[in-house]
């Protein structure tokens, strides 16, 4: 028996959306190791809140190589963790590709791909600093890759902290810096 598909009224849910201002929820994060195996990186999953896009993932990376060590300063900067108190150390060991951190706290299994969940940054006063569960402004960009549309995170605001962050900033709806934050 044939099957009949109408693909007229089809969206896929990996289409980019349109450059813009987002409100999003911190879905998860999961460190990864680079494809090279020299560095490991955050993984960082943003699902979309506003109504034209609801539910649409997008994804984000910090890096934790030497080289790009400004994206890790400016991720606790975006989510307002006092980066100079969060004692983060990486160890890296060339015999076994065992790599040790102090300062962020991952989950003690692995996930169903195979890597730790992200469970936050630990300041030096020992408060945790979740990401997970954020409500964010994410500004989206577009790009084209392999042909196709590809929505890269230029910039990350925090709007309220995950449940278990200490305290809510002082302009926590106060929106981005310049007056209020138009969403798409």
């Amino acid at each position: 028996m044939p099957i009949s598909l109408n693909f007229r009224d089809y969206t896929s849910s990996f289409e980019a959306a349109p450059a813009g201002v987002y409100r999003a929820v911190v879905e998860g994060v999961e460190l990864r190791k680079n494809k090279a195996d020299t560095a490991d990186y955050l993984n960082i999953t943003y699902k979309l809140l506003n109504e034209s896009v609801e539910g649409k993932l997008v994804w984000d990376m910090c890096s934790f190589s030497e080289n790009a060590l400004f994206q890790v300063v400016r991720l606790l900067k975006n989510y307002e963790i006092p980066y100079k108190e969060t004692g983060l150390q990486f160890e890296m060991s060339d015999e076994n590709g065992i790599r040790e951190y102090s300062g962020i706290r991952l989950s003690t299994e692995d996930n169903e791909r195979g890597n730790k969940d992200f469970l936050g940054f630990v300041t030096d006063d020992g408060v945790l600093h979740p990401l997970t569960g954020a409500v964010v402004e994410v500004v989206l960009d577009t790009t084209e890759y392999n042909g196709q549309t590809k929505n890269v995170v230029s910039d990350v605001q925090l709007v309220t902290p995950a449940k278990g962050q200490a305290g809510l900033p002082q302009n926590a709806n106060s929106g981005r810096s310049g007056g209020t934050p138009s969403f798409v």
